[in-house]
């Protein structure tokens, strides 16, 4: 498993997006710009309320639903493309030539992620899901946020759906000390590029600490040419 935002990107799509829509005038700047940083300090120190975030960041969602919305996303997914690390994507390619079954986990919203998770080209991908009624977006999410514990939580729920698959070697990729609870629960954690407090606790419990910020990685951590590993 990997996590999307500053792990598989060069950069958080959920605060690129905002920026993106301010650049293209749907969104007033100065009222906008200081809240969403806001919500992005309030993540990187883990204290992030992801329901008054996901209602605050689909408000401009929610006005330019239908059409408009659709097509900015087209155009946004290209710039969310130019941030894909070129070593992640070598990672993934990797891992899928092994035989391993690979899965993007992000809490980013699906309207903003699944475009550049499928560009990625993994077997499947997790997101936070926006709740959707007749009028369009509510601004409220549905199930389970893909976030912190329920990452963890959502990933047990596919594997008890999922006989041919166990939890015995999964690796899970992730650069943020909000993903701990799924980081501690799998066999192999590898911190990427990670937050000071990820990265303290992954050299207090001597996991991998790797960087995919260079051309490309050299070496997949756990895995020698003689083994083998997988969910299945």
């Amino acid at each position: 498993m990997f996590d999307l935002d500053n792990t598989l990107l060069d950069g958080d799509s959920d605060v690129s997006w905002a920026e993106f829509l301010i650049a293209k005038g749907h969104i007033d700047a100065g009222r906008f710009h200081s809240r969403n940083l806001e919500f992005a300090d309030d993540y990187h120190n883990c204290t992030l309320d992801l329901d008054a975030y996901t209602a605050f960041v689909t408000g401009p969602m929610q006005q330019l639903w239908p059409l408009p919305l659709a097509e900015l996303q087209v155009e946004y997914q290209q710039q969310l493309r130019a941030m894909m690390l070129p070593a992640a994507i070598d990672l993934i390619r990797r891992h899928r030539e092994r035989g391993d079954y690979t899965m993007i986990m992000t809490a980013t919203c699906n309207f903003i992620a699944g475009g550049v998770c499928d560009a990625f080209a993994v077997d499947s991908w997790m997101a936070t899901m926006l709740e959707l009624d007749q009028s369009g977006i509510t601004g409220r999410i549905m199930g389970t946020p893909c976030f912190q514990a329920g990452k963890k939580t959502l990933l047990q729920q596919w594997l008890a759906e999922r006989s041919q698959f166990v939890f015995l070697r999964t690796w899970f990729y992730s650069d943020s000390y909000n993903d701990l609870p799924l980081l501690q629960a799998v066999a192999r954690p590898v911190a990427v590029d990670p937050d000071p407090a990820l990265r303290a606790h992954a050299e207090q419990y001597n996991w991998p600490v790797i960087s995919l910020r260079s051309d490309k990685l050299t070496r997949i951590p756990y895995v020698s040419t003689s083994t083998h590993a997988s969910l299945v």
